[in-house]
């Protein structure tokens, strides 16, 4: 019971630095960020993974003693839970918008490239060799 109480310990943990990361990603995708939006990204992958780890750890001590589920740990696992995905559902608009931007902006990109590839100057190349004795 000890060491289910340390998992759902180390579990809220994860999810209170999950929740301010996300809340990080909400503020960098306002400021339409996007290098702050991939690195931020890349933390809470992370920390994503160590928390499913820990579940997976957990699930058998939730099936094995089923009044963990009322403990105030799995409360707190629950709200930041809801927390999280409150965050992520109000900033998914936001970036479908910065996406749509970029992508906007790459097919700008990609059509000038084609312009220019189409594009040669009228001028011949003349060239001649100097050859300077002594």
């Amino acid at each position: 019971m000890k060491t289910a109480e340390k998992l759902l310990e180390k579990l809220v943990q994860k999810y209170q630095e999950m929740l301010a990361q996300v809340r990080e990603v909400r503020r960098a995708v306002l400021k339409a960020d996007t290098d702050k939006m991939h690195e931020l990204s890349a933390a809470m992958d992370k920390t994503q993974l160590e928390a499913r780890t820990i579940e997976g750890e957990l699930a058998p001590y939730i099936e094995q003693y089923p009044e963990l589920s009322e403990s105030i740990l799995f409360r707190d696992r629950m709200s930041l839970i809801e927390q999280i995905l409150q965050v992520r559902e109000s900033i998914l608009p936001k970036c479908k918008g910065v996406l749509a931007v970029n992508r906007n902006e790459l097919g700008k990109i990609a059509n000038g490239r084609v312009l220019m590839k189409g594009y040669h100057s009228n001028l011949q190349k003349k060239g001649r060799l100097i050859k300077i004795s002594k």
